[in-house]
């Protein structure tokens, strides 16, 4: 049975979804968003064919947000299966009140908004389940780049006074670049850009040259230097002689 008019164009938030039933998962289904709806419903024609069990029997008037009563006289427990618009699936029970409907034939109302409690990007009309702790892990450099490139979104949490220069190289095209971080066309030359070998002066050889002075060199105070420059100029000097 054709429950949505796949030609209706008016403006719903609708998701994709599965229902366990006794042997196994029903075909996919269409359940309505809304947010206005107190509690989650299900067409009774679904649940018969389905063969659920009610949890309990007994007539109870839904209100609808204009007013309108509907009438329901069973409550299901059903296990439903989504996958958001990023791909990830999850199972998760809900209660689902039964009533006649010939459109939808599942509404996923406010208390599925509250238990699910996903993020909806309205405008787009897609959406996600919210991030949990097990979301979140360390990667090196090559993993975090590969996942930002195969990702919608990217939250980036750096901590300056852990981490080192070694560690922190986010490079887009990571296929050029070496194993020391630098661009292939300069790895033979990586001991250039080694911090530690820089203040090391090499060893004499017959390619040198000197500079002759003619006198003394001349004596004069420095030019004024502010807090932060003496600063500087301090730990330069520290760790050069």
């Amino acid at each position: 049975m054709e429950w949505v008019d796949r030609n209706d164009t008016r403006e719903r938030f609708v998701i994709p979804l599965n229902l366990k039933v006794p042997d196994g998962w029903a075909p996919e289904k269409i359940g309505l968003v809304d947010s206005g709806a107190e509690v989650n419903l299900v067409s009774e024609l679904l649940a018969k064919e389905a063969g659920w069990t009610p949890l309990k029997s007994r007539r109870t008037i839904v209100a609808g947000i204009d007013g309108r009563a509907v009438t329901s006289h069973n409550v299901y427990d059903i296990c439903v299966r989504m996958s958001d618009s990023w791909g990830t699936t999850r199972e998760a029970t809900h209660t689902f009140y039964g009533i006649q409907s010939p459109y939808y034939p599942v509404v996923l109302g406010y208390p599925w908004l509250r238990k699910t409690n996903p993020h909806l990007r309205w405008e787009s009309k897609t959406w996600r389940y919210p991030y949990e702790e097990t979301d979140f892990e360390i990667v090196n450099p090559s993993q975090f780049i590969l996942e930002a490139d195969n990702s919608p979104h990217v939250f980036a949490i750096c901590v300056s006074d852990i981490l080192t220069p070694e560690s922190v190289k986010v490079l887009r095209n990571d296929s050029a670049v070496s194993a020391t971080g630098l661009p292939r066309e300069f790895e033979d030359f990586h001991d250039v850009f080694d911090m530690e070998q820089a203040g090391i002066l090499a060893d004499h050889s017959k390619f040198e040259h000197a500079i002759e002075t003619t006198g003394d060199p001349l004596f004069g105070p420095l030019y004024n230097l502010s807090q932060n420059e003496l600063k500087v100029l301090k730990e330069y000097l520290e760790g050069a002689l």
